[in-house]
């Protein structure tokens, strides 16, 4: 979603109804189109909140180096409790690959600490790639508040710009 650029609050408050909008979650991800719509479409010198999961295929590494030099870029990593940790679970259960529909059976008590480890290790590679960029970047949990956090991020923003 396109917003002109203002110094009103409306905008803090416009991007914070976005992130609690439960019809922007969900569905088909694909980075790189996004990516590429931004270098196309944007004008130079604009912030850019990228706000995502970031549960998808990976390989938009490259675009994003390219968007993040042209642009202030603010990565927001939106996450529900339930993606950071399988179920408590005895038996087992069939999980749905949602790009390939793929199905595949695991016992969640069998790999649930390796599936935590392997959840630690892809969110700390994605903040690295907005880090290592120079950019922003922040983990957000959906039953956790987000106002704090945002305001924490754009408070830090605006003393590193005096």
């Amino acid at each position: 979603k396109e917003v002109p650029f203002s110094k009103k609050m409306s905008q803090f408050h416009l991007l914070i109804n976005f992130l609690v909008n439960p019809e922007n979650y969900g569905g088909f991800f694909n980075l790189n189109i996004g990516l590429e719509y931004v270098m196309s479409h944007i004008k130079k010198d604009a912030l850019i909140f990228i706000v995502s999961d970031f549960i998808s295929p990976f390989g938009w590494e490259e675009n994003l180096k390219i968007v993040c030099k042209k642009y202030d870029v603010i990565g927001v990593m939106v996450r529900d409790p339930r993606d950071l940790t399988l179920p408590d679970t005895g038996g087992e259960v069939v999980l749905t690959d949602p790009y390939t529909k793929e199905n595949i059976t695991i016992e969640p008590k069998k790999i649930r600490k390796e599936y935590e480890m392997e959840v630690k290790r892809q969110i700390e590679y994605i903040k690295n790639q907005f880090l290592e960029t120079n950019s922003d970047f922040m983990h957000l949990v959906t039953n956790k508040d987000f106002f704090g956090p945002l305001l924490g991020l754009f408070q830090q923003r605006q003393k590193k710009l005096r």
